[in-house]
């Protein structure tokens, strides 16, 4: 089965979201033993690193966005086609947030029944649009099932829609001006973390403005590895440990990616991004099989998780802490099997027929090589 994965494209960036959704995973088994066993609650945890294997792992996969979509941007307005664009992005995202919410369903039914009406579909429709996971079926905390991973995908919709575009208009006219095209992210950059201060200074918190300087950061490090000198000392074993270095003191240090750890995650991304591989490790056959699995992994693994503690709870009320951990090791290869069943059933099949629509409506203008069409959040 995982003979039929192929990694490719993005190089050392596609070792790097495997890595990021298997660490995002662990993230969430954490916070499952620590409610179990310690009568925590669903929050952040209280261990730098084990936050940061959340909130630090999908910073980096904001920044991936940015990078992925970031030549896009550099075409321009003008010379983008747009509803194949939209095409792409429906077919690579919806099929399998739908089958998530199909089985979130099921595992709901199953414990407590319930009615489909205009109230489910309501909320249903929240879920495939990452708006919100409000309860299904009357079912209370229904997001749990999934480890409540959908708020992304809304941050990457309001990136699709709004900061894509008028990102490619503002490089017509960086381009019209004669100036280089890093100036777009640079600017980008300095209008995020203004916001930032304003808001702060105002009291007046939006949140997006968190993750815009992420998107910012990965159209950067598209700019930096473009240009081959930076490229080969970005690569050098030094970069290495210093990128490294630069991600445990991000992750040990502070809680969030989002303040003071920020630069010390782009830094970490922009080597990888220039193709810094970390001594072989995010090139290897397996960093990119998982890569290529990895939206279904982060999709998947909340619901895999949810059924060991709450459905299989008689069992793992026999182990002890330390004894449930182990477990981790089989939920991950469950997980992994489960994510390459779903990537090359529904992800694959609806990366191929969204392909196939968005050529037929305008092939002219889509090049069925572009990264984007088969990355997903």
């Amino acid at each position: 089965m995982l003979a039929q994965i192929c990694p490719h494209r993005l190089g050392s960036v596609d070792g790097l979201r495997g890595c990021l959704a298997l660490s995002v995973m662990v993230h969430h088994f954490y916070i499952w033993t620590n409610i179990k066993y310690f009568n925590g609650t669903w929050d952040a945890p209280d261990v730098n690193f084990i936050a940061q294997m959340g909130a630090g792992a999908v910073a980096l996969f904001f920044m991936t966005t940015g990078f992925v979509f970031y030549p896009r941007i550099l075409n321009g307005w003008k010379s983008t086609s747009w509803i194949t664009v939209y095409i792409t992005r429906v077919f690579r995202i919806l099929p399998l947030t739908l089958l998530s919410v199909i089985l979130i369903t099921a595992v709901i039914y199953y414990r407590a029944g319930g009615t489909f009406n205009a109230t489910y579909a309501y909320a249903a429709a929240h879920w495939l649009s990452g708006f919100g996971e409000p309860d299904l079926l009357g079912y209370t905390d229904s997001g749990r099932i999934n480890a409540y991973v959908l708020w992304s995908l809304w941050y990457e919709w309001v990136f699709y829609i709004a900061v894509l575009p008028l990102s490619a208009i503002a490089m017509d006219i960086v381009k019209n001006r004669r100036l280089p095209s890093w100036t777009l992210p640079v600017a980008l950059l300095c209008l995020a973390f203004a916001s930032r201060i304003f808001s702060k200074v105002f009291n007046h918190d939006l949140e997006f403005l968190r993750m815009l300087p992420l998107f910012g950061v990965g159209m950067l490090a598209y700019e930096i590895q473009a240009r081959e000198n930076l490229k080969n000392l970005l690569c050098s074993r030094m970069c290495s440990v210093i990128a490294v270095g630069c991600l445990v003191i991000a992750m040990t240090a502070t809680r969030n990616p989002y303040g003071i750890s920020l630069p010390l995650f782009g830094i970490f991304f922009i080597c990888v991004a220039a193709g810094n591989n970390v001594w072989g490790l995010l090139d290897t056959r397996p960093a990119g099989v998982l890569g290529e699995i990895s939206f279904s992994i982060y999709l998947l693994h909340g619901i895999v998780i949810d059924v060991l503690f709450v459905d299989a709870n008689s069992w793992m009320s026999k182990l002890g802490f330390a004894e449930a951990n182990l477990t981790l090791c089989a939920v991950s290869l469950i997980v992994v099997a489960v994510s390459s069943l779903s990537f090359l059933l529904v992800e694959k099949r609806a990366i191929a027929i969204g392909k196939a629509v968005a050529r037929s409506w305008d092939g002219r203008k889509l090049r069925l090589s572009a990264h984007e069409l088969d990355v997903a959040p």
